[in-house]
């Protein structure tokens, strides 16, 4: 049940003030896959403008995908405007590197996302398209 919460949940504007949010992203370049996350930001009053920063891992899950490219940890800064947002960010494991990742996302219950992350191999692709969703909690 939380996974369909999660899934078709988008963000809350009836309050402002600080917010927590849980997030799940199931994506796909030339591999399936699947992140996890939790962004912080503040929903300002009469601002339609919503500022957060996202840490999260990415699981990749394709069977010649080497043991030090499965598993990536990012950081992002997002701005949303009601149903769409961007961000920019870091993502990184220690065994492959460090690469830009750059993120747009829109939706009403269930957001569509891409993300364009240059990891120059075949492995990992470089245009991630996927469906994630967002649990905000008030702070």
């Amino acid at each position: 049940m939380l996974l369909i919460i999660l899934l078709f949940s988008t963000q809350s504007f009836s309050q402002s003030g600080l917010y927590i949010s849980p997030g799940i992203q199931v994506s796909y370049s030339n591999q399936l896959s699947v992140s996890y996350q939790l962004s912080t930001g503040i929903i300002g009053d009469g601002y339609s403008l919503i500022p957060a920063i996202t840490v999260g891992q990415r699981y990749y899950f394709g069977k010649n995908t080497p043991p030090n490219m499965k598993r990536f940890n990012y950081i992002d800064v997002q701005i949303s405007a009601v149903f769409i947002g961007a961000g920019v960010g870091q993502i990184w494991n220690n065994q492959y590197g460090s690469f830009r990742k750059y993120k747009f996302y829109g939706g009403a219950f269930a957001l569509l996302s891409y993300d364009r992350i240059n990891f120059n191999n075949d492995l990992n692709g470089n245009n991630h398209y996927g469906l994630f969703g967002v649990l905000p909690i008030p702070g």
